[in-house]
């Protein structure tokens, strides 16, 4: 009997200690041409502790929880009735292609100027992400309330393929949607600079931890 009330107060308490919280408020769809509907998501952030906190999401880029779980993106996840869809390609993808104009290199060999090339791109991509992970910074103070609005588009395709896993979406079933962020910081080391990182692993109110919405339906029918 000790041991069942010694979890039961632990995990209480675990519950009590979280941060912040994390909710979809509502799902609006809207087809906006007969060929595509969109989605706009109402979602908030809830700091639910006395004191000034800070963590790295971005809030206004989704993707698919199942593209990986070190990113500081907004996960989404979608389930038809109660079991997971395993696929990122339901919704249309919202990243623009990003081009990068290289510089004319004189005077050099082809080997030499694929090199510097190179460079250039991984250079440029890694500035990119860089810039993104400052803008990402999140301060809430006490208490405090953020809401966001973001948008998701689906082509009405219920078929899908990708590579060789298969699924198509009923048009009966009921689906739902959840959000999820794994607010980090080490993992970004090698994307921020050393002054950067540090000033940041020096934030006393900088929180971590891996926070889930809840789910919420989401109409795939016709």
């Amino acid at each position: 009997m000790k041991y069942l009330l010694f979890l039961v107060i632990s995990f209480a308490t675990f519950a009590q200690n979280k941060a912040i919280k994390l909710e979809i408020d509502s799902v609006v769809s809207v087809d906006s041409i007969p060929t595509e509907r969109t989605f706009t998501i109402n979602y908030h952030i809830e700091n639910l502790t006395d004191k000034a906190i800070s963590f790295i999401v971005n809030t206004q880029n989704l993707i698919p929880i199942n593209v990986g779980s070190q990113k500081h993106n907004c996960y989404y996840k979608l389930f038809e009735e109660e079991k997971p869809i395993e696929m990122s390609t339901i919704f249309n993808s919202n990243f623009k292609s990003q081009k990068k104009e290289l510089k004319t290199y004189d005077n050099l060999s082809l080997e030499e100027v694929q090199k510097k090339s190179i460079e250039e791109t991984v250079k440029y991509f890694w500035e990119e992400t860089n810039k993104n992970l400052m803008k990402s910074i999140v301060k809430m103070l006490p208490k405090e309330t953020k809401s966001f609005i973001v948008k998701l588009y689906w082509n009405k395709e219920r078929y899908r393929k990708e590579d060789e896993f298969e699924f198509y979406i009923e048009e009966k079933a009921q689906h739902y949607i959840e959000f999820s962020v794994n607010l980090l910081l080490e993992e970004f080391k090698e994307k921020l600079t050393e002054e950067q990182y540090a000033t940041i692993k020096n934030y006393k109110t900088f929180i971590k931890g891996w926070y889930t919405s809840n789910k919420v339906a989401i109409d795939f029918s016709e």
